[in-house]
């Protein structure tokens, strides 16, 4: 990243209040600071004004961010506030991916340091567009279709040279079922380039995948992989097993609300095609109970709360 370019500067201006300590808390003048843009020209390089700072949104071991909104636009940034070596790393990082900024990543508005001056804190700052939010859950517990949506976005990556070395939940940002990769702090560039041909979203639903995992890209594989997307028509027991869906078992939001683990707290050892078995036994049975108290209800002209949620599938 060039660091010679002309400084522009750029005023914060912290508009909440924390009882805890923050990295942007040390700034010279905080809550009211003045600091400078370094590196290639941005966005940044020709604002004027200050950014209005209104909340915490992620507090991280490495780093914490902030968000931000551009004054008498509606416009909304994230301020990135780490140590000043790994923000300059990672602004390298989305300047070398410049193609994919505002579709695959976030938009860089520009890195933001305060005046060089004896004892200083070594603290820097990254701005960037702020798209959507974080994920309301885990991978595996997303829809398949959202799943084939993160899947194509992370096959996009790779194919345009960017390999996202820390792939979790917390970097993976989504807007209208939209989708982008955010922290480009562990990326590395896609050598050998990425081959992997498989669609997610036209295979959403089908148990198999007809992509060879080493011929195409073995990162890729084993993202879906940890993402159950093969195991779209599959009924999840306590975590760790898998059985094919049908009307005789509850739905998977009544299975997941479950918290009885038969078989498993006896001091006995079972094999997994015996829990198997007996886990399918007891759901069925499960499912009549369900039923039965629903039919009940019914015959009696009572309103039936369901002890678990409904299927929505």
């Amino acid at each position: 990243m060039d660091r010679d370019s002309s400084p522009h500067k750029v005023g914060l201006h912290f508009n909440f209040k924390s009882v805890e300590d923050h990295p942007a808390g040390t700034l010279s003048n905080y809550p009211i600071c003045e600091l400078e843009t370094v590196g290639n020209p941005s966005i940044l390089s020709s604002f004027n004004g200050s950014i209005n700072v209104l909340k915490i949104l992620v507090v991280g071991s490495r780093s914490t961010i902030y968000l931000g909104r551009l004054p008498g636009q509606k416009i909304e940034v994230v301020l990135k506030f780490a140590s000043k070596e790994s923000v300059i790393d990672e602004a390298k990082a989305y300047t070398e991916n410049a193609e994919i900024q505002g579709s695959l990543i976030p938009t860089l508005y520009g890195v933001l340091v305060e005046a060089a001056q004896e004892g200083s804190p070594r603290i820097a700052c990254l701005v960037l567009e702020r798209f959507g939010k974080g994920l309301p859950t885990s991978f595996v517990e997303l829809e398949s279709t959202e799943k084939a949506k993160i899947l194509d976005m992370l096959v996009a990556s790779h194919r345009s040279g960017l390999l996202h070395l820390a792939f979790v939940e917390n970097h993976a940002l989504v807007k209208d079922s939209q989708y982008r990769l955010a922290d480009l702090s562990y990326v590395k560039r896609h050598e050998p380039p990425c081959t992997w041909n498989y669609k997610f979203t036209e295979h959403v639903g089908e148990d198999a995948c007809t992509e060879d995992r080493s011929s195409g890209c073995e990162a890729i594989w084993w993202a879906a992989e940890g993402m159950l997307f093969w195991n779209a028509n599959k009924l999840r027991l306590y975590n760790s097993y898998y059985v094919k869906k049908n009307d005789d078992f509850p739905s998977q939001e009544q299975v997941t609300k479950m918290t009885t683990h038969i078989g498993s707290s006896l001091g006995t050892f079972y094999r997994r095609e015996d829990l198997i078995e007996l886990y399918e036994r007891y759901f069925r049975a499960v499912k009549i109970a369900i039923e039965i108290d629903k039919a009940w209800h019914l015959d009696k002209g009572l309103t039936y709360e369901p002890p678990f949620p409904e299927a929505n599938e």
